[in-house]
């Protein structure tokens, strides 16, 4: 959890290409006209392709393949500064949590908190 995002992950060894799916979930309860959902999605994938670089350079590296949904927790939409702050916050910790399972792979669906 990195409010105001909430990210769920499975990785999984591979033996050719390594690959990062992702996924931007925001619920029609938290926000209910289109247009803010789809503000807060173009804030998430424009923080997110910004900011992978150094995750994809390390999933590769381990054989890893990784699938990542991000869910929008608030219940308005936030300014970029701070949703690519959080981003970046959620990604590192992601980062640090795969780096330590390293020798236990064939990690089942995990929620980083």
């Amino acid at each position: 959890m990195s409010y105001p995002l909430r990210v769920v992950w499975l990785a999984y060894e591979v033996a050719e290409n390594s690959e990062i799916r992702v996924v931007m979930s925001v619920s029609k309860k938290k926000l209910r006209h289109a247009v803010d959902r789809n503000r807060v999605k173009r804030l998430l994938r424009e923080t997110y392709r910004l900011n992978k670089r150094d995750l994809r350079r390390k999933i590769i590296i381990q054989g890893l393949s990784l699938s990542i949904v991000f869910i929008w927790i608030p219940n308005e939409v936030l300014n970029y500064a701070k949703v690519e702050k959080k981003m970046k916050e959620a990604l590192n910790k992601l980062e640090k949590i795969i780096l330590e399972k390293d020798n236990t792979l064939g990690i089942s669906g995990n929620v980083l908190k």
